[in-house]
């Protein structure tokens, strides 16, 4: 019985039979509060059966209107002191931890 290991080997020398190309969205308008972004993507280029999108999770946030303007975050008392245990701004806690 073969190892996993020499599994995973065996499988990864095997040809794949199918090609991979990985290409940006150069003509992608930039996205806003309430924007569609299967539509942004669509209208910037020409999607055909079978292919994948992955787009930066940035996007989808400012889409959602989930942006946050870093000199508008007020950290509480407890966000101060746990940033002081983690290592971490202030700031970022206060923004990650809601129940601050």
């Amino acid at each position: 019985m073969m190892s996993r290991r020499d599994q995973v080997r065996r499988a990864m020398s095997q040809p794949i039979g199918a090609i991979i190309d990985i290409l940006p969205l150069r003509d992608l308008a930039e996205v806003r509060l309430g924007d569609d972004l299967a539509e942004l993507i669509a209208h910037c280029c020409r999607p055909e059966a079978g292919d994948i999108f992955a787009i930066a999770q940035k996007m989808v946030s400012k889409a959602e209107g989930r942006i946050r303007k870093l000199r508008e975050v007020k950290p509480s008392a407890r966000a101060k002191a746990l940033a002081s245990e983690v290592e971490w701004g202030s700031w970022l806690v206060q923004i990650n931890v809601k129940a601050l």
